[in-house]
């Protein structure tokens, strides 16, 4: 058995779903990095790729981030 675990230092999160398409609410106006991260294009020695945004109002921003997954060792 194993696990992944995330532990955040706030309510401002989100795990993609099957099409790689996030959504976080009701985030607060300010500038905010993002980063995403997958245990098998970074495994443990990286922290991920990040992206700053800024937040105005109920603005909606986007964000894409492209990781590359290497294929499976054969």
């Amino acid at each position: 058995m194993f696990a992944y675990v995330g532990v955040m230092s706030n309510p401002y999160y989100a795990i993609t779903d099957d099409e790689g398409d996030f959504k976080i609410s009701n985030l607060p106006p300010g500038d905010y990095t993002l980063t995403a991260y997958h245990v098998k294009a970074h495994g443990h020695f990286s922290a991920g790729v990040t992206q700053t945004i800024k937040i105005e109002g109920d603005k909606a921003v986007t964000a894409n981030f492209t990781v590359e997954v290497p294929p499976p060792a054969t």
